[in-house]
């Protein structure tokens, strides 16, 4: 069939005449119209058959080529001595694509070891769907996306069918996401393997970035889970100090770009994590090592064990450790509260700002005395233990209250950064109304697929090239 095209004979396989009288079916009904006023929405449906047509075709093409090769035997996916021979050459199959449902035939085998019998379909397999599997790659992307972002499954499902006017229910979304999230959790446990282990000239680590100061912030926040108990999920963020850019009078470094891990398992694999994290961000070439944190435990006691490096004439290197600085100050309300029965009295507040102030000079051991002497002098016994407890935090952490040296040096003395990390990573999903989650994979699946995303790398969970280099 022939069409005129500036004054140029087109010549159509017979195949694509029903998509392109489709097309000038639209456009004579646009041309028909009485004004513009639904010409958009009516392009718009139109197309979208279009769409499924040309999907549909092209689909259909490919698979009537597996089909003409006549291929009677391929390998057992499940056995790897054994070979599946041929069970149809044109058993009927249908998925959902990015531009709608599609059917075709295409040929299946079946493995002929009796024992196994499990049935393959190369062309399937060609376009990334499963055995079982409904919806094409592309297609669980967007989806788990949505499941991942957004702060319900049902939200997610509410978003697909308005924003991609593709219909995956919210019990399909879920599924998806536990699948693929145990996807994540594969590539995340290699991906730290590979960047954690010792450097070689035979195989170096892949290194993001070099800067000349790197910054670790870590912190936790809790989830609850189906057990009715929270579940503390660690975070960590890393980024490089070199960027500058002028505030007012100041001119103070800036990040620009920030890499995250998180999780709730215990220490060991989250060090594990963070160390991979930092290898990959550049550390064994950074001049210098900035820690930022609040007074936990687990993170300093972690810092030890991993930050602190011996050179060979038994010198340390140590990083430079800085408490988060407006966790210091909620320390001194609490020794406020202590101090005074009205916390919030001019005179509570006169000493408050006085010494918020001087911890910002760096002038803790005189907070610590302080404290020492009001304690002595305190009005009963629980406020006594309070302000010892505040006594002895200050006193553990003085050395890393340096503020006025950190921030000549252009150092940060907040972990904003961290704090953001799990209010946005971990709590934007995970702690809407009424959710809880399974707690012995529910949470790690959705922290996996969020650190890809906030990390930039979640296309690497659809790239089949990627996967088997890792693998």
């Amino acid at each position: 069939m022939n069409y005129p095209l500036s004054n140029v004979e087109v010549e159509l396989p017979m195949k694509l005449v029903p998509i392109v009288e489709n097309l000038v079916s639209t456009y004579d009904t646009v041309r028909s119209l009485p004004d513009a006023t639904e010409l958009e929405i009516l392009v718009h449906e139109d197309l979208k058959k279009t769409d499924q047509l040309m999907m549909e075709l092209c689909v259909q093409t490919k698979a009537e080529q597996c089909i003409e090769e006549q291929v009677e035997q391929v390998r057992c996916p499940d056995c790897d001595d054994s070979w599946a021979t041929l069970l149809s050459s044109k058993m009927p199959r249908s998925a959902y694509t990015i531009r709608g449902e599609v059917h075709y035939d295409r040929p299946v085998y079946r493995c002929t070891k009796g024992y196994c019998r499990k049935e393959r379909a190369p062309f399937d397999e060609e376009l990334g769907l499963g055995p079982k599997e409904h919806y094409t790659p592309l297609v669980q992307k967007k989806a788990v996306w949505a499941g991942a972002m957004l702060c319900s499954y049902e939200k997610a499902h509410e978003d697909m069918v308005h924003q991609s006017e593709l219909p995956v229910s919210a019990k399909e979304i879920h599924r998806l996401v536990e699948r693929v999230g145990e996807r994540a959790l594969t590539l995340q446990k290699k991906e730290i393997y590979e960047r954690g282990r010792p450097a070689s000239p035979e195989r170096p680590v892949m290194v993001e970035e070099h800067p000349e100061t790197l910054v670790l912030e870590m912190d936790g926040t809790c989830v609850m889970g189906r057990d009715g108990q929270g579940h503390e999920v660690k975070c960590a963020t890393v980024f490089g100090l070199e960027a500058r850019e002028r505030k007012g009078f100041k001119e103070r470094p800036v990040l620009t770009k920030r890499f995250y891990c998180g999780t709730q398992k215990r220490i060991g694999p989250f060090g594990s994590m963070v160390w991979a994290m930092c290898v990959y961000w550049g550390i064994r070439t950074s001049k210098r090592v900035v820690i930022i944190g609040d007074g936990i435990e687990w993170i300093w006691n972690y810092v030890r064990k991993r930050f602190y490096f011996t050179h060979p004439d038994g010198s340390i290197e140590r990083p430079v450790e800085i408490l988060d600085f407006y966790h210091a100050v909620e320390n001194l309300t609490k020794a406020r509260d202590a101090i005074f029965k009205n916390p919030e009295g001019k005179q509570s507040k006169a000493w408050h700002d006085t010494w918020r102030e001087r911890i910002a000079q760096g002038d803790v051991e005189s907070l610590i005395e302080e404290l020492r002497k009001r304690s002595k002098r305190a009005n009963g016994e629980k406020n006594r233990k309070e302000l010892e407890l505040r006594e002895n935090y200050f006193q553990e952490h003085k050395n890393r209250m340096r503020y006025p040296e950190y921030e000549a040096e252009g150092l940060p003395i907040g972990s904003g950064a961290i704090e953001g990390t799990c209010k946005n990573l971990v709590k934007g999903r995970m702690s809407c109304v009424g959710q809880r989650w399974d707690v012995e994979k529910g949470i790690e699946r959705i922290v996996a697929l969020r650190v890809r995303i906030f990390n930039q790398r979640w296309d690497d969970l659809w790239d089949r090239q990627y996967l088997k280099k890792i693998a």
